[in-house]
């Protein structure tokens, strides 16, 4: 894959982000290896011109191994929750036989993790609140007690 300014330009990226590459690199043509390595250019730059130019399954098979890195996370935390790997483990096996049987298991699969996700963010919205009224309470108290003395 060959990436240079002309190449980046068709995928109409904003003007400062553009110039920014231009300006740092102006003769630059290179292969993705040279384009992740360059100086000057940010991280999100640097991803948001390769997810552009990588096909649906490379983006796939890059979305599956960041979750992979950090996977080890969420396992910590929720040692019996499986649903998170079962989801990465069945968009692997989709993206290696793109079946619609394969599909319909990422689709179960991402189904169980994002559910379980929505939940969980729900409890945790939920248990903050709680934790802030009780705080607000303990602060307005402590106010009342200030003013009675």
């Amino acid at each position: 894959m060959k990436i240079n300014a002309e190449i980046i330009k068709a995928l109409t990226p904003c003007k400062d982000r553009f110039d920014n590459f231009t300006s740092n690199n102006p003769d630059f043509s290179g292969g993705l290896r040279s384009f992740i390595a360059l100086a000057n250019i940010i991280y999100d730059d640097k991803v948001w011109v390769i997810t552009r130019l990588f096909t649906r399954v490379h983006n796939v098979k890059w979305a599956v191994a960041c979750a992979y890195s950090t996977l080890h996370l969420f396992e910590e935390k929720y040692v019996e929750d499986k649903r998170p790997r079962l989801a990465l483990e069945a968009t692997s096996r989709w993206v290696k036989d793109p079946s619609d049987e394969n599909l319909k298991l990422v689709r179960d699969a991402n189904a169980a993790a994002a559910n379980n996700a929505a939940y969980r963010a729900a409890a945790n919205a939920y248990y903050a609140a709680n934790a802030a009224d009780a705080e607000r309470e303990r602060q307005v108290d402590a106010l009342a007690f200030l003013l009675s003395a």
